[in-house]
């Protein structure tokens, strides 16, 4: 995984212990919530418009860092989403690509879409099994899901 250390300036939480970390866009009103019940560290990172500008291509809105101890034991990738799900799957997909993401990075890998709306059809897409067998591969999954939120 490529040191994002280098873009502090990107980091919106920088090793903190919340216990909620939402994760949302002004321009949409989709949101992860990441529920910090074992006290964890962790750092957000804003990647679209941060960490790869516009003209880098498709990549997704935010990457969390979970700590346990010194090395990475958790990392999401969160797109916020409209309806266009496999538009989401290509930017998560592309983000781990150039992030070098690995299933060193980390002990568990997650990808998360958040979409406004219906998404079923674009779950059961080809493009979505291939990019959860990625993150299974990771020790973690893919998940498309409104209401989208998990417990640590």
């Amino acid at each position: 995984m490529i040191d994002l250390s280098s873009h502090i300036d990107c980091f919106e939480i920088v090793d903190k212990q919340d216990k909620i970390i939402v994760s949302k866009d002004e321009q949409s009103p989709s949101k992860h919530i990441l529920n910090n019940n074992s006290g964890f560290t962790i750092s957000k990172i804003k990647i679209d418009n941060c960490v790869f500008k516009t003209n880098d291509g498709i990549k997704c809105d935010y990457v969390l860092k979970v700590f346990k101890d010194e090395n990475i034991d958790y990392l999401y990738l969160i797109e916020l989403k409209g309806k266009q799900v496999l538009k989401a799957v290509a930017q998560i997909d592309k983000t781990l690509n150039k992030l070098n993401i690995t299933n060193q990075s980390a002990k568990k890998v997650f990808g998360r879409i958040v979409p406004i709306g219906t998404y079923g059809p674009d779950t059961r897409s080809k493009e979505f099994k291939k990019l959860d067998a990625k993150f299974r591969d990771m020790n973690g999954n893919l998940k498309c899901q409104t209401k989208n939120e998990d417990t640590i």
